[in-house]
Formats: C-alpha cells, sequence, structure tokens
C-alpha cells in the first residue's frame, strides 16, 4: 500500500525537491550580496541633489533639477561637474584640454630687473674742446699757412701771417722802454693780450725779427674745422680767422622718447654702434641730459662722451645706443658703480672717486647720491613675471594663477603691474614668489572661463570689474527688481551670520534660499541681474559643503561678487550693510565680509575669533 501510494506521489516528490533546491541556491547566493548601508543611500540621494543643470547658451543659468532656461527656453544640460571649481575666478581643466589650449606656466621670482633701452644718435663735435683763433688786432693777412679745412694741427703751428701797424707800434716800443721797467711791462702785457707769444716777445725784444709781419701760430692741437681768412684779408679786432676741434673726444647725442626719459641718470655707461664698425662697441658714459623737450620730435637729447683717440669716429655718423638700466623693488633706477662717487653740479661729466673741485669750473664735488642718483637697492629684490602672463584690459592687469598642477585649476588674479623689464613686468602686488602663472594659453583660459560664465577679462557682458558697474545709474532698476536683490543680498547676508555662529546647516540652508532668489530674477534686471550671476556656482558650491571650512571659503569668493552687486544698488538699499575686513583670515591674507549688524561678527573664525576685524565702510541705506 505503501509503496503504491509512494509511486503514486512520485511526480510531486520531485517537483517538491526542485523546489527546495531553487529555494537553497537562491538563498545562498543573495546572503552573499551584502545589504547597502544607509549612509551609502544617502549618499546616492546627495550625488543626485547635487548634479546641477545648465543652459548651453546661458552659462550663468545653473539649478538642480532639469527644465527649460528662463531666457532662452533651451533645454537644460547636465553640467560637468568635474570641471567646476564652485568659484567664478577659479577655472579647472582637464588633462585633455590643458593639452589643446597649449597651457604652460612660468614661476614668479625676485632678482635684479634690467630695463634695455636702446637709442639712435648722432656723433657730433665735443663743443668744449672747439678753440676759435682771432685777430686781437687790426690789420692784413699776407700769408695763409693753412689755406683749407681739415688740416691737422698741434699747438704751436704757424697758420698765418699777419701785418698790423699796431703790433709794428708795440713792438718798436718794447724795445725803446726796455730801460722803464714799469712801461716795459705794460707793453708786454698788452701784446699777451693781442695772442703773441711769450717767445715771439722774447724775439721783439732781441731784435732777432725786424720783419713786419707777425705770425698767428695755433692755440690748440686738433683739426681746422673752419677758416674765413683769405690772403690780402683786412680784418678788424675779434673777426674769427679759424676754428680747431679737438676730436680726441666727441659726443653721440641721442634721441629719448618720453616713455623712456624716467630711466636716464647721469654716470650711467652706454655702449654704441656705428655702421662704418659693425660689430664693434664703443663705451660711453651719460654726461648730461637735455631739460628741455623737442616740441617737433618729441625726444629729449641726452649727451654720451665718448674716446676717439684713434679718430676713428667722425663727427655727423649715425650710431645706435644701447643702454642697460638696472631698477631697484620699487621701479627705482640704481647705479651700482657709481657708489661713492663724486660729482660736479655744474659739470655733471665730472665725477671722481673723492672730494675735490670740478675740472672746468672749479666748483666742489658733491657726493653723487645728493643729486638724486640711487646706488644701491633698499635690499628686496623685486618680483617678475614674463611678459606674456599679463593680460590687459583698461586700467586692470590679471594673470593667471596655477593653483594645483595635478588638478587643474587656474585661478584669474588682478595684480599691480610696475614698470616694464627684460624679463617681463614688476609685480607691487598681487602674487608672491614661487607661484606659478601661465604664459602660454591665458587668452584660451579667459575664453574658457567666459563660456562657463565665469569672471571674464575680456568679457564686458560678465565681467564683474568695479569700471562697468559704476558706469550703470541705480535708476535703472525698477522697484520690483531692487525688492529682489534686496532679498537675494539679505540671504547672502543670513549665510555670512551662521558662519559666525558656526552654525554650517542654518548657512547652507540659507545659500540654497539664496540660490532659488537666484533664479527667480526677473530678466528685466538686464546688468544687475547679470552682475549677480557669478553668485551661483558659489552658492551651490556651499550647499554642497560638508565643512565648515569649505563653506567659509567660498564665503570670500561670495563677497567679492557681492560687492560688486552693492556698488550697482548704491543709495537704494533700504537697510544699512557693514563691510569689515578680517586681516587674519586664510593665513594673514585677509578677507572682507558684509553684515547687517554693527557688531563685528567674524564668520572665517566664527566663536574662536568673533570679534577680529574692522569696519572699512557702510553701505548707507536709501536718502542717507
Amino acid at each position: 500500500m505503501k509503496s503504491g501510494l509512494i509511486e503514486n506521489n512520485k511526480p510531486y516528490m520531485s517537483l517538491l525537491a526542485v523546489f527546495l533546491i531553487g529555494l537553497i541556491t537562491g538563498y545562498l547566493f543573495f546572503a552573499e550580496q551584502k545589504p547597502m548601508p544607509a549612509s551609502d543611500e544617502h549618499s546616492e540621494h546627495k550625488e543626485e541633489v547635487a548634479q546641477i543643470w545648465t543652459c548651453s547658451m546661458h552659462p550663468e543659468v545653473r539649478q538642480y533639477k532639469t527644465g527649460k532656461c528662463p531666457k532662452c527656453f533651451m533645454d537644460l544640460i547636465p553640467l560637468d561637474k568635474s570641471l567646476d571649481s564652485g568659484n567664478p575666478a577659479v577655472l579647472k581643466l582637464s588633462d585633455a584640454a590643458r593639452e589643446l589650449a597649449e597651457v604652460r606656466t612660468a614661476e614668479v621670482f625676485s632678482g635684479t630687473a634690467t630695463r634695455t633701452l636702446r637709442l639712435p644718435g648722432t656723433a657730433k663735435l665735443d663743443e668744449t674742446r672747439v678753440k676759435h683763433v682771432t685777430a686781437w688786432v687790426s690789420g692784413r693777412i699776407e700769408k695763409l699757412y693753412v689755406n683749407y679745412t681739415g688740416i691737422p694741427v698741434i699747438q704751436g703751428d704757424h697758420m698765418a701771417e699777419f701785418y698790423s701797424p699796431d703790433l709794428i707800434a708795440a713792438r718798436e716800443e718794447l724795445v725803446n722802454t726796455a730801460g722803464n721797467e714799469s712801461l716795459h711791462k705794460a707793453v708786454i702785457e698788452r701784446l699777451l693780450r693781442w695772442g703773441i707769444s711769450s717767445q715771439q716777445i722774447e724775439q721783439f725784444k732781441s731784435q732777432k725779427v725786424q720783419t713786419d709781419l707777425v705770425t698767428i701760430n695755433s692755440p690748440a692741437a686738433g683739426i681746422v674745422i673752419e677758416q674765413t681768412a683769405r690772403e690780402g684779408m683786412y680784418v678788424n679786432q675779434g673777426t674769427r680767422l679759424f676754428s680747431i676741434a679737438d676730436m680726441n673726444r666727441l659726443w653721440l647725442i641721442a634721441s629719448v622718447y618720453e616713455r623712456d626719459i624716467q630711466w636716464l641718470r647721469y654716470g650711467q655707461s652706454v655702449e654704441c654702434e656705428f655702421e662704418a664698425f659693425p660689430g664693434k662697441i664703443f663705451p660711453g658714459v651719460i654726461s648730461f641730459i637735455s631739460p628741455v623737450l623737442s616740441a617737433e620730435s618729441r625726444t629729449v637729447d641726452a649727451r654720451i662722451n665718448l674716446d676717439n683717440k684713434n679718430g676713428q669716429l667722425k663727427p655727423g655718423m649715425f650710431g645706435r645706443v644701447t643702454i642697460k638700466v638696472s631698477v631697484g623693488s620699487g621701479g627705482d633706477v640704481i647705479n651700482p658703480e657709481l657708489a661713492g662717487k663724486w660729482i660736479s653740479p655744474m659739470h655733471p661729466e665730472v665725477i671722481k672717486d673723492g672730494p675735490g673741485a670740478c675740472d672746468v669750473c672749479g666748483m666742489a664735488l658733491v657726493p653723487i647720491e645728493s643729486i638724486g642718483i640711487k646706488t644701491n637697492s633698499d635690499g628686496n629684490l623685486p618680483l617678475i613675471v614674463p611678459e606674456s602672463a599679463v593680460l590687459w584690459s583698461g586700467p586692470r592687469s590679471i594673470v593667471f594663477r596655477e593653483r594645483s598642477k595635478d588638478n587643474g585649476l587656474y585661478e584669474a588674479v588682478e595684480v599691480l603691474v610696475g614698470a616694464r623689464v627684460d624679463s617681463g613686468y614688476l609685480i607691487y602686488d598681487g602674487l608672491e614668489k614661487g607661484d606659478r602663472v601661465v604664459v602660454e594659453g591665458a587668452f584660451k583660459l579667459d575664453s574658457e572661463q567666459q563660456i562657463r560664465a565665469g569672471n571674464s577679462m575680456m568679457s564686458p557682458s560678465r565681467d564683474t570689474s568695479l569700471q562697468e558697474f559704476t558706469q550703470l545709474s541705480p535708476r535703472e532698476i525698477s522697484r520690483k527688481n531692487m525688492k529682489q536683490l534686496e532679498d537675494l543680498i539679505k540671504s547672502c547676508l543670513e549665510i555670512s551670520e551662521k558662519l559666525a555662529a558656526d552654525d554650517l546647516p542654518g548657512a547652507v540652508e540659507a545659500a540654497g534660499k539664496a540660490h532659488e532668489q537666484m533664479m527667480a530674477l526677473d530678466p528685466a534686471a538686464g546688468s544687475f541681474a547679470t552682475a549677480a550671476a557669478p553668485m551661483m556656482p558659489i552658492l551651490l558650491k556651499i550647499q554642497a559643503s560638508t565643512e565648515i571650512a569649505a563653506a567659509r571659503e567660498n564665503l570670500f569668493g561670495l563677497d567679492a561678487v557681492l560687492r560688486n552687486l552693492l556698488i550697482l544698488v548704491k543709495g537704494k538699499l533700504s537697510f544699512e550693510i557693514h563691510e569689515n575686513f578680517c586681516p587674519m583670515a586664510f593665513d594673514n591674507k585677509g578677507a572682507t565680509w558684509f553684515q547687517s549688524a554693527a557688531d563685528l561678527a567674524n564668520p572665517y573664525f566664527g566663536a574662536s575669533m568673533l570679534k577680529c576685524g574692522s569696519t572699512r565702510k557702510v553701505w548707507h541705506k536709501e536718502n542717507q
């Protein structure tokens, strides 16, 4: 009986066995799968919330959910968060983007700065080495020994024979007064004043010379550059007969453009080159700088002394002048080679190693530093960036600083630029030694930043510079739009207040409220809405903050945008705002924050240093 029952139920038992095997297998399989922790579910949910949607045509539009762009009604697209730095001044590039943009960086360095000037010039005679031969008394030129220009002469060479009745009378008087010492001495002095040499006077006394002619001798060595005397010519006292120039030293007159005048100093060493002697350097020294600017050429003449003892250089030659100017940390010109020297205040070409008298005028020499020449730096070497690193836009100068090479972060930094030197530009503020700045690809970075709705330097429509905002009138905004902006500003102030109270959840909530108000801004607000647009990525970053330090770091960027917005609505606010500054924030770099209350409440340090800082400005309410 049992055997039959079993036989009859055999199909059912087979099915039961299959079911049990499947159940056991399924249990063993699913038992190996660990349950999803609650924190992961939360993270997954948070990741979904953190997804940002933007418009490809209006990248300043950002929100947490998909939809239509409020400006052009195009479908929003997901924002690539890996390339979003959260700061409108910071741009993040992927490795591929960096390679395509051909971005290259260089280090900001400090060192000796040199500014090289290249100026045109013309060789001329040294005016202080030109002598004139004149007729001391009236008479007639009987014979010329120097009868054309260009003849070289030495001191004492005969130049002309001269007949003068006055000289003949004086010669006879000299002989006749030999027994009267006082009269004899007076005659000698008169002859000396007439240009008669002592040697000729002695010949007159001895009566060795019986001729009626007097020889005119050269008073100095040089080249005869001018001759007006002619044989048989009758001349009066004071008539110029010859001009003699000593060409052992020449002047090179360099034309200095207005922009280069600031770099010139007495005593600077220069290098000169001439077409006639390619590759040869003629050293010289600046001996004079004209105090007058030429109205025709808009240049100033700088005089350079050149040695020409071998006679290679000729007056009238065109030259090229190279001046290497040493520049100190404050942009001052320094001349270390003149340290300890003494100079003549009237003839600055006279420079000596110690005190003494001027060789030209006899004035006492003075220390070279007393006439404004700096001979040493203040000890601080200037900061220098390569020329290609600086982007210019009106009064502003911007460089892209590399914040992290590994993460591809580049920050647009406004810098205070000094003088241009050979190795780049002097930087007075905005950078530190060791910073790396973009020297190739900076314009591409600026274009990319503009596309991402950042603080583009080259895009006036999205630029948050003070220059643009101050050109707009607060009266251009309607009451409705002004109310929207005030609500947005209050929410931003609330973020600061919550961080000052060390309340991160409160700051995140306030950032969310500000984000919603940003999205609700009326497009009719125009430039006001554009000014507020850079807040969007910063607010999203604060919303996603899990550490209060990260929120405080993003507050700094938010307040920079807020200040530009306050400039626009200046005089139209219904409440006061206090602009404060903390010098110790961010490793003593300092940071600004805004709050409505008069009592300081530092959001960067919270309770640990709540009162650190000072009020710099009060943005008054309407009609105040």
